[in-house]
């Protein structure tokens, strides 16, 4: 018999593995003891296997918790990927946290703070995330994000965190949290700067450093930001603003960057929170949203860079002025990497010891001495400062470009030139197609600071951007060549996205927006119609699922506007849009059956499993949810297996129609049950299938169980980047609370939602959170603030969208009988009952719920027979449903009645 060999227990430097399961409470009680026992032994046996393959010495195991030490941080890592690799597609979604130190050995396990370190890691990634510890990084010669300092729980200092690949994943779960761009190079000098800039802060709401062009602000910020984040309990965020050039852009920027389900007020509330918004002069008009929501967040501060200041209450002016010429001289020696000289000196004094332009000379002097220098960057001085009719600094600044452009070579200069047609940066890919960049010629303008490297991605600072701009030569054909590159790119994620996933392909598409909004701008100002409406057709989706509502909406009607035959694809889109903004629904319908008559004629499967979504999805805003299901099934059968966005939406779309129709609740959490399931690798369908299964639970009394997975759906769908409808599953959240006896708690998450939604321009759904908020607060007996809210929902709410028709109805029904107004209450309340209770209407909870209110203000109007009667016929339709906790509540009013 062959006895497997047991490693030996390193020793001296380990590194240190410690993996676990991400929700396994939550995928216990969906599995059940015994699927979930063989579930978790395929996850030991996986795990095993591949950290065993690398010579793994597990330490320990507890339940679904693992800690492994390797001789090598090499080993560690492949073994993790490995084991990444091995539980693809699996419902273990495990978190591991690698660290490399020197445990003190306790055979047969190890002890220290190394220990806890590596644990402490763990803890803060999430499922599917791989953290690495510094000195793990500096061992391993892997593509690793930089995640920045981090503090963790019983580590005093700050702990520098790295992320195995490059996948987005929501914040780490640290004490304080940031996403400060690490600098490459050190910080020099500004030391009382720094100081005066920190007081500053410490005494104001809104910092702004000023200063012209190549002073440094940037730099400045983020180190004056980097020194506070002990300040800030709920992290120090970085928003860059080069990119944007659409005011209206910038709230929705800062909420995507800090992590905001909604409105950045109402995600900032009374965090402790410090933002840094980088180059604001180009969208100053934002300044005041920054000044309302500083008004409305009283822990949130703000840092921003200008060069003009944004003149709002409070604001403070800290006036960025060069470097000291002692600073000036350290900087240009630390980057040159030379002695001090008088003509170092002399060079930085002639610079004006701006910052950007001693980089700029520094980076030259790998093929010019400082003598060389200063005589050949003095004559251009010279020159330039004769002038008067600009700030000296800013001739400074210009000259010193002009000057590093000068000593490029010309395909170099041409090269620089091209580049300056990006917005917001560029991979290599896109500047070899776009620009006919050669590697060689950006590692030499990377040699020369004139463009900066992140990751995968080039870019350059606004500054030389502008003056790069004016030397382009022929800058219509440069543009088309950007047009035709993110046309193409933007038409090859529509088409990936159709079979593969969606997540990563957004991704890109979210790094490169500024470019994409750059060539649909170029593409309607040339008359490039053809182009524009390709654009807008490919991306509408991207827009609708990453909450760019508003602007998909606007880029789609002007694209569509211009054309004469536009793609079933953009006329599918404008139908998503204009239902997510609350036209009229019936309206829709018509036009949505007849694309998808016009799909089926031409056999286009995937844009006709679009439009049977849109005939389910509008059917159960109106209520056939017969029709509607068939629809969704349809649409299911025509993605099933080939294209899983629209597979996903179809059964998202069934699993609502469980909850609203006549099915009932066991049934439902059933149907549930299947989908999660079914379609393990499907993250998007599995969490509608915990959302919807969430309020189905609820009707039958089991609060805890369904608050548990309302949280992991609407976690899923935040990570999925599914803005929209992380928002919308409050309304299932106002079925678990209310169910619960918990208005609070369902008026506090639907006041998210609203905001969120809002922010969005997002109105179909809005108009339905708006009213079952108003029904919230009704219940808290905040009868202004359910008014406010009716009225929000009546302003979304499409004129058919009988959902939000009968809650708004049916709150100004119980708020007229509460002023004493009784008979105009009960025809109010009689009006939100027949916009519900047609002959083909089949959802039968939402009904019982709005007799309920009919009986509410019957009531009140002393009619006590009708209501009893309204009573009856509501138990009987939540008898039906299986709405125990209704049914139960129902009887006791009928009790009272009787």
């Amino acid at each position: 018999m062959i006895v497997a060999q047991v490693p030996a227990q390193p020793s001296g430097t380990v590194t240190l593995v410690f993996t676990d399961v991400e929700g396994s409470t939550r995928l216990l009680a969906d599995l059940g003891p015994e699927r979930y026992r063989e579930t978790l032994g395929r996850h030991h046996a996986a795990l095993r296997e591949a950290f065993g393959r690398h010579d793994g010495y597990e330490v320990d195991n507890e339940g679904d918790s693992f800690f492994y030490a390797f001789a090598s941080a090499g080993a560690a890592v492949a073994a993790v990927r490995d084991a990444l690799v091995a539980l693809d597609g699996d419902q273990v979604k495990i978190r591991v946290g690698v660290h490399s130190g020197e445990p003190m050995l306790d055979p047969p396990k190890y002890t220290g703070l190394d220990v806890h370190l590596a644990a402490r890691i763990m803890s803060a990634g999430h499922g599917g995330q791989v953290l690495l510890s510094r000195t793990t990084r500096e061992l391993v010669d892997v593509e690793a994000l930089d995640l920045g300092d981090h503090r963790l729980k019983d580590f005093d200092q700050p702990v520098r965190l790295y992320q195995l690949g490059d996948r987005p994943f929501p914040p780490l779960k640290t004490i304080s949290n940031t996403n400060l761009p690490v600098p490459v190079t050190s910080f020099v000098g500004r030391e009382a700067e720094l100081r005066e800039a920190g007081d500053l802060l410490a005494s104001s709401r809104l910092l702004t450093v000023t200063g012209p062009g190549g002073t440094g602000k940037t730099r400045f910020a983020v180190e004056l930001a980097s020194r506070h984040t002990d300040a800030f309990e709920h992290g120090v965020f970085w928003v860059p603003l080069a990119p944007i050039r659409d005011p209206a852009l910038v709230m929705d920027t800062l909420a995507q960057t800090i992590g905001a389900r909604g409105s950045p007020a109402e995600h900032v509330a009374d965090r402790q929170m410090l933002v840094v918004l980088d180059n604001f002069e180009h969208v100053v008009d934002a300044a005041t949203e920054l000044g309302q929501l500083l008004a409305a967040c009283p822990n949130l501060r703000a840092v921003v860079t200008s060069r003009e200041l944004l003149r709002v209450q409070g604001e403070a002016e800290y006036a960025l002025e060069p470097l000291e010429i002692g600073e000036g001289v350290a900087l240009f020696c630390e980057r040159a990497r030379l002695e001090p000289s008088a003509v170092i000196e002399e060079l930085c004094e002639r610079l004006d010891s701006l910052p950007l332009a001693i980089e700029l000379a520094a980076a030259s002097t790998r093929v010019l001495s400082p003598e060389q220098l200063l005589a050949r960057l003095g004559q251009r001085l010279d020159l330039l400062k004769g002038g008067r009719d600009a700030d000296a600094r800013q001739q400074t600044l210009r000259a010193t470009i002009a000057w590093s452009y000068d000593l490029l070579a010309p395909d170099e200069q041409a090269l620089l030139a091209r580049l300056s047609v990006f917005a917001g940066g560029w991979t290599i890919e896109a500047a070899e197609a776009v620009c006919g960049a050669e590697l060689d010629g950006l590692l030499a303008l990377l040699d020369k600071s004139l463009i900066r490297r992140s990751g995968e991605r080039h870019w350059m600072l606004e500054t030389i951007r502008e003056f790069a701009a004016e030397h382009a030569a022929d800058t219509a054909a440069l543009a088309d060549r950007h047009l035709c590159w993110f046309l193409a790119r933007a038409e090859e994620a529509d088409v990936e996205t159709m079979t593969g996933d969606r997540g990563i392909w957004f991704d890109r598409l979210e790094a490169d927006h500024a470019n994409l909004r750059a060539a649909i701008a170029f593409a309607a100002g040339a008359g490039e119609t053809d182009a524009q409406v390709r654009l807008a057709a490919a991306l509408w989706q991207f827009w609708a699922d990453r909450g760019h509502i508003a602007e998909g909406e606007r880029q789609l009607d002007d694209a569509l506007g211009r054309s004469t035959s536009p793609p079933v694809a953009a006329r599918v889109g404008r139908v998503y849009f204009a239902a997510l903004t609350s036209t009229s629904h019936l309206d829709l319908l018509a036009e949505a059956q007849a694309l998808e008559a016009e799909c089926a004629r031409a056999g286009d499967r995937f844009n006709g499993a679009r439009a049977l979504v849109l005939i389910g999805w509008l059917n159960l805003s109106r209520g056939p949810c017969t029709p509607a299901e068939d629809a969704l099934q349809r649409a299911l059968e025509l993605s099933a297996g080939e294209f899983p966005a629209e597979e996903a939406e179809a059964v998202s779309w069934l699993l609502i129609a469980a909850l609203y129709g006549p099915l009932p609740a066991e049934q439902g959490i059933a149907r549930c049950k299947d989908a999660y399931e079914r379609y393990a690798g499907n993250r998007r369908i599995q969490a509608y299938a915990l959302a919807e299964r969430a309020a189905l639970e609820a009707m039958r009394g089991e609060f805890d169980t369904a608050r548990q997975l309302l949280a992991e759906g609407r976690a899923i769908l935040q990570e999925l980047g599914l803005k929209v409808w992380a928002a919308n599953v409050s309304q299932e959240g106002y079925f678990v609370e209310m169910l619960a006896g918990n208005p609070a708690g369902a008026a506090e998450d639907l006041r998210v939602a609203c905001e969120a939604l809002e922010e969005l321009g997002e109105r179909a759904f809005l108009s339905t959170a708006a009213g079952y908020l108003a029904h919230a607060l009704f219940a808290l007996g905040d009868l202004a603030g359910a008014e406010r809210y009716a009225a929000l929902s009546a302003e979304a709410a499409a004129p058919d969208d009988s959902i939000s028709q009968c809650l708004l109805l049916s709150v100004r029904a119980k708020l007229l009988a509460a002023a004493g107004e009784t008979a105009r209450a009960v025809e109010c309340a009689v009006e939100g009952l027949r916009m519900i209770n047609g002959e083909n209407d089949e959802r039968i909870d939402p009904q019982a719920d709005r007799l309920t209110d009919l009986a509410h203000v019957l009531t009140a109007a002393g009619r006590d027979g009708e209501a009893t009667a309204a009573l009856d016929q509501a138990l009987g339709l939540y008898e039906r449903k299986g709405n125990l906790v209704a049914a139960e509540r129902t009887r006791a009013a009928l009790a009272a009645h009787r």
